[in-house]
């Protein structure tokens, strides 16, 4: 991640000739941030000038280049305990947060979120931080400028030790939940269908900024899977039955995929709101009822097991919770992902076992599974050249046979070919014909 922060230091809000001074250094000073709370540390602790995005050129909006931070700033009339509510309210998880240099006793801060993708569309940025000013109107409308400085700060007040992006298919959808609990569930759609036309989007500001769980939209012919693969997935997905057992914690992750697959099943989304109904933990009452609507209205997929089970790795599973468990006749569903490797040391293996084998000494069968094309009939050959012992090789087809064949005549090795079955039953049958008067 890029950003760009100038290089002096101050304990206090500069004056208007140095902010001039820091407007001129600071667009030659990109700096790629590697760890989080050192740059944390230098703007609220240190007092660093900085800007989220990085710019092709001078500092303003026309040169915007990217960003993945989104900063807002609230000088009074809401606390930080009432911002950070909301933000766990509406899963928008805080990077940071300080005391700008005007603050007495934290009434003025800034609050800092680190998106889960790069922003490199100025439409783009415009879009998301126009939802958080609306989720947060109180902040200062300023902040709403792609090239705006952020002075320093006095003291770090929060800083998120734990995973904390705030990830582009939940922004949504909080969104539209805001403004659902603001408008009331009759007038919220057409307050989304306002600030849609306002950023002239085609359906919606999500689409632009991110797309459904695999990035497609459901099939016109898709079909709900039947209630009855809920007691499948009880037996063989581990997650599930944690979930519906209420035996472990889940991510909000976690419950998020499981919810995307069982909404595509008969009494799926009941199914969801009674087990998390009935869970012990508090962290799972949220508005699913809402979430599961949306998921729906906007043709999100079953999302991929890899993508959020934690057990991905252990189990056989399909691409995802519901393939797992519906494979029909004719189909094939691949349950692990094949492993590759480079040519010369598939070929150096497939050597290393076939002479372990050949010369084992034992009166076992050795059995070495190999795939074509890696060299096993030069493999033959070269062991053929070496040996005086005598080798019988077996092939499926009269084809390869007689390739086989040909090429130890190339190579001047003395062998033999058994005629095709077909041949053996023709002399079969004429021998029958001449001693047909003997019974």
């Amino acid at each position: 991640m890029y950003i760009t922060l100038d290089t002096k230091s101050y304990n206090k809000k500069p004056h208007a000739d140095e902010i001039k001074k820091i407007s001129r250094r600071i667009s030659k000073s990109v700096c790629k941030v590697s760890d989080l709370c050192t740059f944390a540390e230098h703007v609220s602790e240190h007092g660093h000038t900085w800007c989220p995005a990085v710019f092709n050129g001078p500092r303003k909006a026309a040169n915007f280049k990217s960003t993945q931070l989104i900063a807002l700033d609230f000088d009074g009339g809401i606390s930080f305990d009432t911002v950070t509510e909301r933000c766990k309210k509406y899963m928008l998880p805080i990077l940071f947060a300080y005391e700008t240099f005007s603050s007495i006793d934290t009434d003025k801060f800034r609050v800092v979120f680190m998106l889960d993708k790069v922003i490199t569309d100025i439409n783009i940025f415009n879009i998301v931080i126009d939802i958080f000013m609306s989720i947060f109107p109180e902040c200062d409308s300023a902040c709403k400028d792609a090239a705006r400085m952020f002075f320093g700060g006095k003291r770090l007040i929060y800083f998120n030790e734990n995973e904390c992006t705030v990830k582009a298919q939940t922004l949504m959808m909080n969104f539209s939940l805001y403004l659902k609990d603001k408008h009331g569930q009759r007038c919220y759609k057409k307050h989304i269908e306002k600030f849609t036309a306002a950023h002239r989007c085609k359906n919606s500001p999500y689409v632009l900024y991110s797309k459904t769980t695999t990035g497609e939209k459901m099939h016109s012919n898709h079909n709900t899977c039947r209630s009855n693969i809920l007691d499948k997935l009880l037996r063989s997905c581990r997650l599930y039955r944690e979930f519906a057992e209420n035996s472990e914690w889940l991510y909000y992750n976690e419950l998020y995929g499981l919810a995307t697959n069982l909404i595509h099943i008969e009494t799926g989304k009941k199914t969801f709101l009674k087990y998390i109904e009935a869970s012990q933990y508090d962290t799972y009452k949220r508005d699913w009822k809402f979430y599961l609507k949306y998921f729906k209205d906007n043709e999100y997929l079953p999302m991929k097991c890899e993508k959020f089970c934690p057990y991905h790795s252990e189990c056989h599973h399909a691409n995802n919770m519901l393939d797992t468990v519906t494979v029909g006749k004719k189909k094939i569903v691949r349950l692990k992902e094949p492993e590759y490797a480079e040519i010369s040391e598939v070929q150096a293996e497939l050597k290393k076992y076939f002479y372990d084998a050949m010369e084992s000494g034992d009166n076992m069968i050795h059995v070495i599974k190999a795939q074509t094309a890696i060299g096993k009939t030069h493999m033959y050959l070269e062991y053929l050249k070496s040996t005086d012992k005598p080798c019988i090789i077996a092939v499926p087809t009269n084809k390869l046979k007689n390739e086989i064949y040909n090429e130890c005549m190339k190579e001047n090795i003395c062998a033999a070919k058994t005629p095709s079955s077909g041949r053996i039953k023709n002399v079969q049958v004429k021998a029958f014909e001449k001693s047909a008067y003997v019974i």
